[in-house]
């Protein structure tokens, strides 16, 4: 996952409920070298953007290789 990139929410934890929703797409705003597991992305609240831990999020591109494989085999 690299700056840029859109992924969509799968997943939350009880604190990040109230930031993120499932289903809804975000775009990576920043990621940082000392937090290799996580990334940065707006609120819902529209106001901030926070640090989200990666296993709450798939990319959007694989998803679409992903179904296309499916559909291919």
């Amino acid at each position: 996952m690299k700056k840029g990139d859109i992924v969509i929410c799968t997943s939350v934890s009880d604190f990040d409920e109230e930031h993120l929703t499932i289903g809804k797409k975000y775009e990576i705003e920043d990621t940082d070298s000392r937090f290799v597991d996580r990334i940065v992305v707006k609120s819902d609240n529209g106001k901030i953007s926070m640090f989200f831990d990666k296993k709450y999020f798939n990319e959007l591109q694989k998803l679409r290789e992903m179904k296309i494989d499916i559909i291919l085999e």
